[in-house]
């Protein structure tokens, strides 16, 4: 409720109750464990519930105690591409999805320092820590571009898990890693203000989505 982004949300508007909120995400979380427990093997309700306690349980307090939080919270965005894998038979610790949930993993973090630099005030009135207050903007914008090119050179280096299988499709993820670090330089740009956030996640939705087309052409 103290923070600009948030303040509207269903909670903190007092549209919906604190109690009734907890038991609408009870009902989900436990219907949602049962429904991958009858239907898939038990390693994917496994992950889904550590998913679940290590967002709540770890993540949301660390929030409020410590400024580099988001680097344990990424842990949680790996987990579902893991599932999935899981879920249709493939090895928990297989080269390949681990070089996806790591892709997933690197880009959660800008994700959140991105939001920091666009709402820096936010984060203070809630009292929560962030790394802004160690590193000014032009150092959080520098620190998160680092990052950024990160997130990109992690999606090149998919195809040598034989991730991504198809010539056009491999160049379809160099031009998008392109994109996103030409996209993203104006956090290291000369009095440029603006904030690449829509950029970020537009280019994880396009690897997601050109992993997927990959493995749909090339199933045996």
């Amino acid at each position: 409720a103290l923070m600009e982004r948030t303040r509207l949300r269903p909670i903190p508007a007092g549209k919906i109750s604190k109690d009734l909120a907890l038991l609408f995400a009870l009902v989900l979380a436990l219907s949602g464990l049962l429904m991958l427990s009858f239907t898939t093997n038990p390693w994917v309700p496994g992950l889904g519930l550590f998913a679940l306690l290590w967002y709540n349980g770890i993540y949301t307090p660390m929030k409020k105690k410590s400024r580099w939080a988001a680097i344990p919270g990424a842990l949680v965005g790996s987990i579902p591409p893991v599932m999935g894998w899981a879920a249709a038979g493939g090895l928990l610790l297989d080269p390949q999805i681990m070089a996806v949930a790591f892709f997933m993993f690197l880009w959660q973090v800008p994700h959140f320092w991105l939001l920091v630099l666009n709402y820096p005030r936010d984060y203070e009135r809630a009292g929560l820590p962030t790394i802004a207050t160690i590193f000014s903007r032009k150092q959080l914008q520098r620190v998160t571009f680092v990052w950024i090119l990160s997130t990109a050179v992690a999606c090149l280096i998919l195809p040598i898990f034989g991730i991504v299988q198809s010539f056009m499709n491999y160049a379809a993820l160099s031009v998008g890693a392109f994109w996103l670090a030409w996209a993203s330089s104006s956090l290291v740009r000369k009095d440029e203000r603006q904030i690449p956030f829509q950029a970020v996640h537009l280019f994880a939705l396009f690897v997601i989505c050109l992993i997927s087309l990959d493995g749909l052409l090339n199933f045996p």
